[in-house]
């Protein structure tokens, strides 16, 4: 049994909401009022904007203000980061990226793939609660209720349409609380998965089975199934895009491709598409909202090819590819 030592030159474990509440008055360096009107407000501190999705759509992004951000950083460091992450899951962690984690499905004959419906706003703040009571009773986190409620409502969202609190896309501790929230479901299926020879992986809301042996996944999809309603009952399948696939189609995991070769590609045709991109990009004819897209497709290749960007450094140069990168709407 471990304690959770939040970081500070005294080596203090903060035990209630008033302690909780100290510490943040003290090393963020804001006032007691301070600290008690974010508390009180930080549901309601979002900033709503939408960026363009890789394929159509939008993706709905909630922005905390910098105060809450600031605080929602300090949860993560002193909190979120000592909580327990499956192996299995390859999103939010340092020294996995995507390329490493489609390599794992790249040399299987057969590939199953499931995605969560809003999965952010699906961890509701009476889930996220719950998920910190049973750390803290297994002495992972050494917080009582009144502050495991505070720290819960510091990291979920109000949501007018529903009246819910939930995590949300753009609050920096959503991504490692998610990641950490589903320990008890990525184990379960790891689990059954590694007793049939199949190798699962997630990469936030998306899910990967896939084998070398023929008509095996049905059963690893109805369990999933099973699994999924029983540990996880906030959470939707998106029916949508579940795909069961051969080598005999295409096959992409976390948007890359996985080749007859066993190697794993982003595909000549959005290497096309995106040096067009930049072309029309670095001859101001791309538009702000088509800008922000490409800038969020280049994140994404840097990781999954970065040999490819280096290329369209070496084309276009180091200014217009840092300007992508980092390009804001601000």
């Amino acid at each position: 049994m471990f304690g959770l030592m939040l970081k500070s030159a005294f080596g203090v474990v903060i035990v209630d909401k008033m302690q909780l509440l100290s510490r943040l008055v003290r090393e963020l360096h804001i006032s007691p009022g301070q600290a008690i009107k974010l508390v009180a407000s930080a549901p309601y501190r979002y900033k709503h904007y939408t960026i363009p999705k890789r394929q159509s759509g939008v993706r709905h992004i909630h922005h905390p203000s910098r105060e809450l951000k600031t605080v929602q950083r300090w949860i993560v460091d002193n909190i979120i980061s000592q909580l327990p992450v499956h192996e299995c899951v390859y999103s939010y962690r340092a020294g996995r990226n995507i390329t490493q984690h489609a390599s794992l499905h790249s040399r299987s004959n057969y590939l199953l793939c499931f995605d969560f419906t809003d999965f952010f706003p699906s961890l509701t703040y009476p889930w996220v609660v719950e998920y910190l009571q049973d750390e803290s009773k297994n002495g992972r986190v050494e917080l009582d209720d009144e502050a495991i409620r505070t720290v819960a409502r510091l990291v979920c969202r109000h949501d007018s349409a529903s009246d819910t609190l939930a995590l949300s896309i753009g609050a920096p501790s959503s991504p490692l609380l998610s990641n950490a929230m589903l320990y008890s479901l990525d184990d379960k299926v790891s689990q059954m998965a590694s007793a049939l020879g199949v190798q699962y992986t997630r990469y936030a809301d998306d899910v990967y089975f896939s084998t070398t042996h023929p008509n095996i996944l049905q059963d690893v999809e109805n369990e999933f199934r099973r699994l999924v309603g029983l540990l996880t009952p906030g959470l939707r399948l998106n029916e949508m895009k579940t795909n069961r696939k051969s080598r005999k189609a295409r096959r992409t995991v976390t948007g890359l491709v996985l080749t007859p070769t066993h190697e794993v590609s982003i595909g000549r045709s959005r290497k096309r598409e995106i040096r067009t991109r930049v072309f029309l990009f670095s001859q101001g004819k791309l538009t702000k909202e088509d800008s922000v897209s490409l800038s969020g497709l280049l994140s994404f290749v840097s990781d999954a090819e970065p040999g490819f960007v280096l290329r369209l450094r070496r084309k276009f140069g180091d200014q217009i590819i840092d300007s992508l990168l980092t390009y804001s709407t601000d």
